[in-house]
C-alpha cells in the first residue's frame, strides 16, 4: 500500500509536469516497467524507494533495481546494480527531475557504467519552450603501449573524443481568430567526432609529450520554421556546414588534479595543422548569387 500511495503522488506530478518533455517521461516509464519484471525475487519497499533482487547462479550473481526519490522529492531515480563474485557495479542509471510547477527547469540523465551517455532538460521562457538534449562531451583513452626509463614512465595513448547534442526554441503567437496564430521553431544540432594520438612522459602529477589528432566529422546547422495556420505553406530556413579530416599536431602538457581525480590540461600549443574537406549546406545569397563560405573555426 505503502508503494501504492507513493506511486498515486508521482504520477499526480507526472500528469501536471511540462508536457515539452512527455516523450522522455514515457520512455522512463518504459523503461522502468521492465526492469520490474522476474520470475523470482525479493522484494522490499519504502515510502521513496523499491527494490528488487533477481539470484543467478546463487548468491555470488544477480541483479537488482532501485527506484526512489532523493530527500526533497525532486528528482527520481532509478538504477540497475550488477554483482558478479561478490562485486557490485552499478550498469543503468536514470535521473529524471520532478517538477514542483510547469513553468520549473526539467532534467533528464542517462548514465551506463557510472558514466553520463545522454541529458535533456527543457523549460518554458517568455511564452516559448527551450530545450537541450544530447550526449555530453566525452573522451574514451586506451593505453597502447607503456615502458619504464629512469625515473620516468613513457607511454602511448591513443583514443576517440565526441559530442552530439541539439538546442532549440519553440515559439507560438496565438491570435484571435485562431487562424492568424503562428508557430515559430529554431534548432541547432551539432556533432563533433574525432580520434588522437600521444606518447608522453609522466613523473608522479605531471605528463608532458607529443600529439596528433584528426577531425573525423566536425557538423553544424541551424533550422528555423515558420507554420502558419491559415493554410499558408511553412517556410524553412537552413544553413549549415560538414567538415571532415582536420587535423593537427601539437605539444602538450597536463597536470593530475589530486582531489578531481582527472587530469587537466596546462599546455596545448600547435605544432602544425592541415585542412580537411568542407560541404556547406548553407543556400546561395539570393540578392548577389554568391555561396557562403564553410565555417573555419
Amino acid at each position: 500500500m505503502i508503494f501504492i500511495q507513493y506511486f498515486a503522488r508521482f504520477l499526480l506530478k507526472f500528469l501536471n509536469g511540462n508536457y515539452g518533455v512527455l516523450l522522455s517521461r514515457v520512455i522512463l516509464l518504459t523503461t522502468l516497467g521492465g526492469a520490474f519484471y522476474s520470475s523470482s525475487y525479493a522484494q522490499t519497499q519504502s515510502q521513496s524507494q523499491v527494490e528488487k533482487v533477481e539470484k543467478i547462479l546463487g548468491r555470488d550473481a544477480g541483479f537488482r533495481h532501485q527506484l526512489g526519490t532523493n530527500e526533497e522529492q525532486t528528482e527520481l531515480n532509478a538504477k540497475t546494480l550488477g554483482k558478479i563474485l561478490g562485486h557490485s557495479r552499478e550498469i543503468l542509471q536514470i535521473v529524471q527531475g520532478i517538477p514542483s510547477d510547469p513553468e520549473s527547469e526539467l532534467d533528464s540523465d542517462l548514465y551506463v557504467a557510472g558514466k553520463r551517455v545522454w541529458s535533456a532538460k527543457g523549460r518554458f521562457e517568455g511564452g516559448s519552450y527551450v530545450f537541450e538534449a544530447g550526449i555530453p562531451p566525452g573522451e574514451v583513452r586506451v593505453p597502447v603501449v607503456s615502458f619504464p626509463v629512469g625515473p620516468l614512465m613513457v607511454q602511448v595513448d591513443a583514443g576517440i573524443q565526441y559530442l552530439a547534442d541539439v538546442s532549440g526554441k519553440v515559439s507560438p503567437s496565438l491570435s484571435y481568430p485562431l487562424e492568424f496564430s503562428t508557430i515559430q521553431a529554431t534548432m541547432s544540432p551539432e556533432a563533433t567526432l574525432a580520434g588522437f594520438a600521444e606518447g608522453y612522459a609522466k613523473l608522479l602529477l605531471v605528463r608532458g609529450g607529443v600529439g596528433g589528432r584528426v577531425d573525423l566529422l566536425d557538423a553544424n546547422a541551424k533550422l528555423n520554421a515558420w507554420i502558419y495556420f491559415n493554410g499558408n505553406q511553412p517556410k524553412l530556413k537552413y544553413s549549415g556546414y560538414l567538415k571532415y579530416l582536420y587535423g593537427s599536431v601539437y605539444v602538450f602538457a597536463d597536470i593530475y588534479r589530486v582531489f578531481a581525480f582527472r587530469w587537466k590540461r596546462l599546455i596545448h600549443e600547435a605544432l602544425f595543422k592541415w585542412k580537411g574537406g568542407c560541404i556547406n549546406f548553407t543556400p546561395a545569397d539570393p540578392n548577389t548569387g554568391e555561396a557562403a563560405q564553410c565555417d573555419a573555426r
